[in-house]
């Protein structure tokens, strides 16, 4: 109802939660440090689907056209999944293996850079097409960490 009360406690996750997000009016997603995304049903606090692929914390999630979803994690992968099936479509590898900042999509773009703290030798972004997984450029030239981009 709405009168303010617990409704459901969604556990499933074997480790902190990073982060959730109301998909439609009918399902949550969480995601966590121990590598997984979990689809929740609103009505019933059911457990629909476990998206299992990264091999480190999920640090964030956003949504795609098509009932996409896109996750980066600390393993240095960008994943591309399936809402509705759970699989993951597209496979983005970062060569640091650390991924600081991804944004979009704007048509079928995101960015990211695995150097947060000015740590690599060459910063750079890169930019990818999240349909395919191809790697469109890698913008080279900045001299320190890259704070914010957008697409």
């Amino acid at each position: 109802g709405q009168n303010g009360r617990l409704r459901h406690t969604l556990a499933g996750h074997t480790k902190d939660v990073r982060g959730s997000l109301l998909l439609d009016s009918r399902r949550i997603l969480s995601w966590s440090i121990d590598g997984t995304l979990r689809l929740w049903d609103m009505e019933t606090g059911a457990q629909l689907r476990v998206l299992e692929g990264h091999s480190a914390y999920v640090d964030n999630v956003k949504t795609l056209p098509g009932n996409r979803l896109l996750s980066w994690s600390g393993d240095g992968t960008l994943r591309v999944w399936d809402a509705e099936i759970g699989n993951t479509l597209v496979v983005m590898r970062e060569r640091e293996g650390f991924i600081s900042l991804c944004t979009g999509p704007q048509a079928r773009l995101v960015t990211s850079t695995s150097d947060p703290w000015g740590a690599a030798q060459d910063p750079a972004m890169r930019l990818w097409d999240w349909e395919s997984g191809v790697l469109v450029a890698n913008l080279q030239g900045h001299r320190r960490e890259i704070g914010r981009a957008h697409v």
